[in-house]
């Protein structure tokens, strides 16, 4: 079917388009919709193991989604931000 296809080839592309980005929520954003956009793919097509890798990276692309905005650089605070600001 043609649209499987279609549905394989935009996955494809929404994780070349992610290797595109140049800030992290754009990156995580496409990431995950390259991730639905494969399991759903990985379903129809019955190519379990797209299924299964995708599966495992979506909620790992929403934590790392969900960190970046909570905490705004991706660590919270702790050493990171003595680090950067130079007291550390």
């Amino acid at each position: 079917m043609w649209w499987i296809n279609f549905l394989g080839f935009s996955a494809a592309l929404s994780v070349l388009v992610s290797f595109c980005m140049t800030t992290i929520v754009a990156l995580r954003t496409f990431a995950l919709l390259s991730n639905v956009l494969f399991i759903v793919y990985g379903l129809l097509a019955h190519i379990y193991p797209v299924f299964f890798l995708h599966m495992v990276l979506l909620p790992v692309n929403l934590f790392k989604l969900f960190r970046w905005c909570r905490y705004g650089n991706g660590f919270g605070r702790g050493e990171y931000d003595n680090a950067a600001s130079g007291s550390g």
